[in-house]
């Protein structure tokens, strides 16, 4: 009886469909499934990217990296950004972020500045320990 039980749910699982089966904590949710709002879930999802949110999310994968990036101004650090994402130069980078092209050059030069203060201080913690 228990062969028989256990048959009768996995062929019960094998022929469900795949948006009523569970994933997680939760269920799998097909596309067109429509809220009580009548909207469906395609309307909610695909109307809410926008490619600003995904460059404004941009933070340097490595520690120091992201300790120098800290510590410039918010404007610098949309300048970095659009630079990292985008490529090209520092001044095609600064009027992406709609600033004047010499604010892309500044932005290099304080990198550059601040990433040399961040491995000379990173240095002598080394020594010292």
């Amino acid at each position: 009886m228990h062969h028989l039980r256990h048959e009768a749910r996995t062929v019960h699982r094998q022929l469900m469909p795949l948006w009523q089966r569970k994933a997680g904590p939760g269920r799998v949710w097909m596309l067109d499934y429509r809220f009580p709002s009548g909207e469906t879930l395609h309307e909610l999802v695909g109307g809410s990217y926008r490619i600003d949110d995904e460059a404004l999310a941009w933070h340097p994968d490595r520690h120091d990296a992201c300790a120098v990036f800290g510590r410039l101004k918010e404007d610098e650090q949309i300048v970095a950004r659009a630079f990292a994402l985008g490529g090209g130069s520092w001044a095609e980078a600064a009027a992406a972020a709609g600033l004047p092209a010499q604010a892309g050059e500044r932005v290099m030069r304080k990198l550059r500045r601040l990433g040399l203060q961040h491995q000379q201080r990173w240095a002598s913690l080394v020594r010292a320990a």
